[in-house]
């Protein structure tokens, strides 16, 4: 048997178990509608400290200033700050994103306006997303 029917045949035992296990703790469909619920979970107004463990180590982290020239992917921002004040008083933003799944990413910008990080905003994307 070659190498690659070896991998292969481990990892259909392997889906295969985790499978069982799942019919075994009950219905599959409601498992996966609980992770669901738990992946689009709103981290808005939340401390980066909560948010950091909920989810853990992000996959990238930078922090920013929000000026009048503003990115797509950024977009939103501009709901919370008016072009007056991103070009006058231009707010300091972190951003931070984790990958959650291989289909979905999670982005989360905070603000520190009280010298504490709180989670402003957020916006789940799919990796091959283009912005």
């Amino acid at each position: 048997m070659t190498r690659a029917a070896t991998v292969l045949i481990v990892a259909l035992v392997g889906a295969v178990a985790i499978y069982a296990a799942m019919l075994a703790t009950g219905n599959p469909e409601e498992e996966a509608q609980m992770e669901i619920k738990t992946v689009a979970e709103d981290y808005t107004g939340k401390s980066l400290e909560e948010v950091q463990g909920a989810l853990g180590k992000p996959t990238s982290q930078e922090v920013f200033e929000l000026g009048t020239v503003v990115p797509e992917f950024r977009v939103e921002l501009k709901n919370y700050f008016d072009e007056s004040r991103r070009k006058n008083d231009p707010p300091q933003v972190q951003e931070m994103t984790w990958s959650l799944t291989s289909e979905q990413n999670l982005t989360v910008w905070f603000t520190a306006p009280d010298g504490e990080w709180t989670a402003l905003h957020q916006l789940s994307w799919h990796p091959d997303d283009q912005f």
